[in-house]
């Protein structure tokens, strides 16, 4: 079990902000209840704890949303070359481009 409360009022931003995406996407949530989830920790001032992607799927929904903004227009260098960084530091063998 995820959360350990006993109440839905202890259920806070602040509680909600040390769990990881890892976590919730391990307990069936989507990418899309992820991000409901981020956006509504990031109007209290708060996000999910950061955290390297975990697993094959995690890389591959960040290859997926870099290249979604990337056809909308908007520049990926650094996240790109932050996932390339990142995953030349996990695997032994060189890493492609991610695009």
């Amino acid at each position: 079990m995820l959360l350990q409360v006993k109440t839905p009022q202890e259920v806070t931003p602040k509680y909600v902000s040390n769990i990881e995406a890892s976590q919730l996407l391990a307990c069936g949530l989507t990418p899309i209840n992820v991000h409901m989830i981020e956006t509504w920790l990031a109007s209290h001032g708060h996000g999910l704890k950061k955290a390297v992607p975990k697993g094959n799927k995690e890389i591959e929904e960040a290859k997926r949303c870099i290249s979604w903004l990337h056809v909308h227009g908007f520049d990926v260098t650094a996240p790109r070359a932050q996932l390339e960084h990142l995953l030349s530091q996990l695997s032994p063998v060189p890493v492609g481009s991610i695009t």
